[in-house]
């Protein structure tokens, strides 16, 4: 037994002069390239600095107007930076990493730290000619005040950009020429860049010096990717999308604009409507203001119900007569969320007559508002206009039509009709 532990003793105490043998070895060799590097024939110098920089924050309204009932905020942000040169008569090497955090976002006994820890600067400057030379790496590029190009030197995580400059400075002026091209990473196909930066960078730099003058020309041309994905499986419904938001467009100018259109309502351009069409793009459109509503508008797709009358004006009828339901059920839903929010629409033709009626389980209409319901400037909402339904029955009866409104039990009911 004795034996056996002192062997274990004995592994253990080589083990231990062979990591120190191996850790001078390599520190020999570490010593011996920086010496190399220091006793190149010509000049050389390796230079290595440290900064260190914490910063106590009070934020009251940083950015914006500060929101009542808010506390501020209150921190202590550190940039910690190692910075490695090595300059030699032809080249320039350059290494920078950086570490930005906030005190106490990593606890004590971490396991990891994945905060904050970045590559700031990487780049060689490669000096070709006397008045040539090339600069490529990941770098800050920074001219004059700084206001155009700049290193962002007051945050603490600074600015810095993969690019290559190529830099003309004869002893009369100063010419550069800087270009960048950004992507995610390496891809076999695709060149979509989704990091917030920008996909491409050109510029030039020109500076002249005289005796009581020294003027700067910059010219920059930044290149945002444009990404318009669309999901195959999704392609349909998108382009739907695009036409519901196209044909609402003019329609919803024209809400903005209620009181002066209900002062000088245009004549109705009569042409022949499919009902079923202006009818299901409203639904589509409104469907998005509250997806939990069951909206039940059925109609056989092949079929068309046609209409002599104004496209835009009878779209708006349907959109205000909608909408109007879906407030209603919002109403009562402030008050009780325990009900099923739906809304139906029928619609019922006849030869002489087409009618539609639209349900809703909202709050209904009571007998006093029922009176006023169409007059100009009544509304019960607090921020109505009190001029959507006058616009919408001005328009039903431009179209030889007449509106109703029922009160029910649960709800209430609007019937429209036209006669054909």
């Amino acid at each position: 037994m004795t034996y056996v532990i002192y062997y274990r003793k004995h592994n253990t105490d080589l083990c231990i002069k062979n990591q120190k043998k191996h850790f001078m070895k390599v520190s020999k060799s570490v010593f011996l390239f920086l010496l190399i590097l220091s006793f190149t024939k010509g000049f050389s110098q390796f230079t290595i600095d440290a900064e260190l920089r914490p910063r106590f924050e009070y934020r009251h309204g940083y950015k914006t107007l500060f929101p009542d009932n808010a506390d501020p905020a209150t921190f202590v942000s550190q940039r910690t930076r190692l910075n490695f040169g090595y300059k030699t008569e032809k080249l320039h090497f350059y290494l920078s990493p950086q570490d930005v955090r906030v005190w106490g976002d990593v606890p004590q006994l971490n396991v990891a730290d994945e905060n904050g820890f970045s590559l700031h600067q990487a780049w060689a400057d490669v000096l070709l000619t006397s008045d040539l030379s090339l600069k490529i790496g990941r770098q800050e590029i920074i001219y004059d005040d700084q206001r155009f190009f700049g290193n962002v030197g007051w945050a603490q995580q600074g600015r810095s950009h993969d690019a290559a400059i190529l830099k003309y400075e004869p002893s009369f002026l100063k010419f550069h020429f800087g270009a960048a091209y950004n992507q995610d990473g390496e891809a076999l196909t695709g060149n979509i860049l989704t990091t917030n930066t920008y996909k491409s960078l050109q510029y030039l730099w020109l500076h002249k010096d005289w005796e009581q003058l020294s003027a700067s020309f910059l010219f920059v041309n930044n290149g945002l990717q444009y990404i318009d994905e669309i999901d195959e499986s999704k392609k349909d419904k998108y382009f739907l999308n695009l036409q519901t938001i196209n044909n609402q467009i003019k329609q919803i100018e024209n809400l903005v604009n209620e009181f002066s259109d209900f002062a000088r309502m245009p004549k109705p351009m009569f042409k022949n409507n499919n009902l079923y069409e202006i009818i299901n793009l409203n639904v589509e459109l409104l469907k998005k203001i509250d997806s939990e509503i069951n909206i039940d508008f059925k109609y056989e797709k092949n079929k068309k119900l046609i209409f002599l009358c104004d496209y835009e004006q009878i779209s708006r009828v349907f959109f205000n007569l909608i909408k109007n339901s879906i407030e209603s059920i919002h109403e009562r839903q402030a008050k009780n969320t325990d009900f099923a929010k739906k809304i139906s629409i029928v619609i019922i033709s006849k030869n002489d007559y087409i009618e539609f009626i639209i349900t809703d389980n909202g709050t209904g209409f009571s007998e006093s508002n029922l009176k006023n319901i169409l007059k100009p400037y009544f509304t019960t909402k607090s921020k109505g206009s009190g001029l959507g339904l006058s616009i919408v029955n001005k328009i039903i009866n431009d179209h030889n039509g007449t509106i109703n409104f029922k009160h029910q039990k649960d709800g209430g009911s609007t019937i429209i009709r036209f006669n054909k």
